[in-house]
C-alpha cells in the first residue's frame, strides 16, 4: 500500500506499539517482522511477534473471558498501552466481562464482573494522547469505550454525577460521527436520562 500511513514506520511501530524486553522502549522496525530498540539496541522480539500472531487467530473468534484475560496480562508487557493490540485485546476482554454479566445468576458475580470491566475500561481510557493529530478510528475506538466506561460507573456507583459528565462528552464527541438518530446516540440519550433519575 502506498497510503501514508503504509508509508510512516513511525506510524505502523505506534500502532504496533511493541516493548523491548530489556529496558521497556518502544522498538522499531528494521526490516519484516524484525525489531530494534533505539535506546539498548535489542532484537529479542521474537515473544511480541509470536503474541500478535496468534492474537489475530484468537481475535476471529469469541473468547472466554479467561482467554481474554490471560491474553491481555501478556500483553501488557509485550506492548504500549497505546498499541492496537494492546487496545483491541483490551476491548475484546472488556467486551467478553459484559457479556458474561448478562449471564450472571447472583448480584454478586454481577457486581463483581462489573468491578472487573470497570478496572478494564479505566486501563483502556487512561492511554494519554500524544498531542498529535489521531486518526478519527482511534477517536471513535476511545470514545465508545468512555462509553462502556461511564455506563459501568452508573451501574457500580451510588453518586452518578461522574458517569453523568462522562456520558455528556460521549454524546458531545459521538455526534461527530453519527446522526442524532443513530441508535448508539440514542443509547446514551436513554442512560442520560437514567443517570438523572
Amino acid at each position: 500500500c502506498r497510503c501514508s500511513c503504509c508509508q510512516d514506520d513511525g506510524a505502523a511501530d505506534a500502532t504496533n506499539g511493541v516493548r523491548c524486553r530489556s529496558c521497556q522502549t518502544m522498538v522499531r522496525t528494521v526490516g519484516d517482522e524484525t525489531y530494534r530498540c533505539p535506546d539498548c539496541g535489542a532484537t529479542d522480539s521474537e515473544d511480541a511477534v509470536k503474541a500478535m500472531n496468534d492474537f489475530q487467530r484468537q481475535h476471529r473468534h469469541d473468547g472466554r473471558v479467561d482467554d481474554w484475560r490471560s491474553s491481555f496480562e501478556k500483553f501488557k508487557q509485550l506492548f504500549t498501552k497505546s498499541s492496537w493490540f494492546y487496545q483491541e485485546c483490551g476491548d475484546k476482554y472488556l467486551q467478553s466481562l459484559l457479556d458474561e454479566v448478562g449471564t450472571c445468576t447472583t448480584d454478586q458475580d454481577r457486581m463483581r464482573l462489573c468491578h472487573e470491566a470497570l478496572s478494564v475500561a479505566e486501563e483502556l481510557v487512561a492511554v494519554s494522547s500524544t498531542g498529535k493529530q489521531q486518526p478519527p478510528w482511534r477517536i471513535l475506538r476511545m470514545t465508545l469505550t468512555k462509553y462502556k466506561h461511564a455506563k459501568l460507573l452508573l451501574f457500580v456507583q451510588r453518586d452518578p454525577r461522574m458517569a453523568i459528565g462522562e456520558l455528556q462528552d460521549c454524546l458531545k464527541e459521538l455526534l461527530v460521527f453519527y446522526p442524532d438518530r443513530h441508535e448508539i446516540i440514542q443509547w446514551i440519550k436513554a442512560s442520560l436520562s437514567q443517570g438523572f433519575m
